[in-house]
């Protein structure tokens, strides 16, 4: 097994696209094929006019932070719900281009679409925030740090994303040190209806997507095709030649209730990109990345005791295959295979009308293996065995706790505890509540840190950390609510590549603020920003750890010019950051304005004008790659 610590860091994802970027065979296989399997049974229902009761207003709920849904109210920890009438108002293409705008996140992107992009959650390391899509593990079992890298994947199938701060390990065990991404696809609802988009763009970028969703008779389906492709731009200061992307998606969700008692559910998605990326960040060349990603669940739920006691059981998988072609590379090709899959039961009992107990089990076995230069080394293994519970204490209507637990079992490292506590009070009288949480958090080395045979060490030991938070909310009237927190989180016995290898020699500290408005002045205007303060550092050294920014500031302002047309826009500013810790190169500031506007041309048709970056900045996010300059994107939505 030939691995270089570096590699799974580098730009992943994508190929060089044909001079015309005429559809790939295989995409347009997969986008023909899914287009039929929409349509047909559609208009067999005789699908025309989109019914009044389409659309549905999902209740303010969370399902992230206690493992089963809860109002805002009744939530301690910190989390962020990114609704669908949020992401339809920001436009955004790309799924990390949404959560970038949540309070405590930052991102790293080594360029363009289709660009390697990763995800820090408070100032955690990338392998440290777990991302779920549809209750699915999709976290990169072969990367360095097995980090999920969100390049390439776009919104089109997302219907709500759920992002839950802080230590989370009691709940959701290895890889929520740092925070949990909870990513939650299209459910159908109600008659039948078919969904369509097309757009094109600055970089000859090319996207469409089509998809169909409903219920009957029990039944529940949703099923969502994509492509997209970009003649890019040169990612890199060192040469001029571009680089490109394309993409293509499906994901699909569905279900069957049996009877009051019982639901079988099955969801899944799997997405092939292709793009250009170059031998370094110094040296321009010809170099291709392909990434493919399959994720899928199946789950049955029992309903008993009159309601009161659900049980669940899933079974779930994902594999990642990534590729990279480098002519003029010391290593010319070289993959990397990935794959998680588990089983777990959990239990939901209502105790004494609002009192929920949690309990379950799970297991999960994690392969890794990387072929270089056409030797394949040795597929690598580890399984995790763990048991959980929590109790949710509704003490008053006001005041929430819960408590809650963790024991995993990690093949030769044998078992560790992690708890977490959290208590939320509402105080209806003055529109305030106040929320808090304490919990700790482990992670087991992962496969490359333990048996890569030039940099892996089997003697590696957990990752732990522990943190706190705490919160107020607001509401001011029926239009202005705001929100202030603090938090401080340390990590302890951090496992860091130095000299040959990797060790457990890291400390480190993570301390901030966040605050939040949201305000309506006129029943057409909406405004919202946020803004985070944090102090990452590393405590043995006391040196601001890389790719952190100390200031970070988000506004959104949407406005309802008529009941047709809609207009929009976003602001987003960080302060410089160090790029790595090995040099002095920097990320300079960056002040980004973006704007929307969209006209209803029809009852089923829409049409909208997004420009991103829209003054040209300099909005890097790497020090050494470049980040699109002003881009502007045409297109039309329609829903039959």
């Amino acid at each position: 097994m030939r691995l270089r610590p570096s590699r799974p860091f580098r730009v992943r994802g994508s190929i060089a696209l044909d001079r015309g970027y005429p559809m790939r065979p295989t995409y347009r296989a997969l986008i023909t094929t899914a287009l039929a399997a929409l349509t047909l049974p559609a208009w067999g229902q005789g699908i025309g006019t989109p019914p009044a009761d389409s659309v549905t207003v999902l209740e303010p709920v969370n399902v992230t932070a206690q493992r089963l849904p809860s109002r805002s109210a009744e939530t301690g920890s910190a989390v962020t719900v990114i609704t669908p009438s949020e992401m339809e108002k920001r436009g955004s293409v790309e799924v990390l281009d949404l959560l970038k705008r949540a309070p405590g996140v930052s991102v790293a992107r080594n360029g363009g679409f289709g660009a390697t992009s990763n995800l820090r959650i408070r100032g955690s390391d990338v392998g440290q925030v777990l991302v779920l899509i549809d209750g699915v593990r999709v976290n990169d079992a072969a990367d360095a740090s097995a980090a999920y890298d969100f390049a390439g994947l776009t919104a089109d199938s997302v219907e709500r994303i759920e992002v839950l701060r802080g230590p989370q390990s009691a709940l959701y065990g290895n890889d929520a040190m740092g925070g949990v991404v909870n990513i939650i696809t299209k459910k159908g609802r109600g008659p039948a209806k078919i969904t369509a988009m097309t757009e094109a763009g600055s970089y000859q970028t090319f996207r469409q997507q089509a998809g169909i969703s409903g219920a009957q008779d029990g039944f529940d389906y949703a099923l969502t095709a994509a492509h997209s492709q970009t003649k890019g731009f040169s990612r890199i200061y060192a040469g001029p030649e571009k680089d490109g992307a394309e993409q293509a998606s499906i994901t699909g969700r569905g279900g069957y209730r049996f009877n009051e008692t019982f639901r079988l559910g099955v969801s899944g998605g799997y997405q092939h990109l292709e793009s250009d990326f170059d031998p370094s960040a110094t040296r321009d060349g010809p170099a291709v990345a392909t990434s493919k990603k399959l994720f899928g669940r199946v789950d049955g739920t029992a309903t008993l005791l009159d309601g009161r006691f659900e049980n669940i059981l899933s079974l779930t998988a994902s594999d990642t295959d990534r590729d990279y072609d480098e002519p003029l590379g010391f290593y010319r090709t070289s993959r990397y295979e990935g794959q998680t899959y588990g089983a777990e039961y959990q239990g939901n009992l209502t105790l004494f009308g609002q009192d929920v107990l949690t309990g379950g089990l799970s297991t999960r076995t994690d392969k890794a293996r990387t072929t270089t230069n056409g030797k394949a080394g040795p597929r690598f293994s580890q399984d995790t065995n763990s048991v959980f519970g929590q109790y949710k204490w509704k003490a008053t209507e006001a005041f929430t706790v819960t408590l809650g637990g963790r024991y995993d079992d990690v093949e030769s490292f044998g078992g560790k505890g992690t708890y977490r506590l959290t208590g939320a009070y509402r105080i209806a009288s003055t529109g305030t509540t106040l929320r808090a949480s304490y919990g700790t958090g482990a992670k087991a080395p992962t496969l490359f840190q333990r048996f890569d045979p030039l940099y892996g060490n089997r003697a590696l030991d957990l990752e732990t950390n522990k943190g706190f938070d705490a919160g107020i909310e607001q509401e001011i009237g029926k239009t202005l609510t705001v929100s202030a927190g603090v938090f401080h989180t340390r990590y302890r016995n951090l496992i860091q590549y130095q000299g040959l290898g990797y060790t457990n020699i890291g400390r480190a500290t993570m301390r901030g603020a966040e605050f939040g408005v949201t305000w309506k002045p006129l029943s057409d205007l909406s405004l919202a920003a946020n803004y985070t303060y944090l102090e990452a550092e590393d405590a043995s050294t006391d040196q601001r750890l890389p790719r952190r920014p100390k200031h970070t500031v988000n506004l959104t302002a949407d406005y309802a010019v008529t009941e047709k047309w809609q207009v929009g826009g976003a602001m987003r500013f960080v302060t410089e950051q160090n790029d790595n810790s090995f040099s002095s190169d920097k990320i300079p500031p960056g002040l980004i304005f973006d704007a929307r506007t969209a006209y209803q041309v029809m009852p089923w048709a829409q049409i909208y004008l997004r420009a991103d970056n829209l003054f040209d900045a300099d909005g890097r996010e790497s020090a050494r790659y470049r980040a699109p300059g002003r881009s502007v994107f045409a297109g039309v939505k329609a829903e039959f």
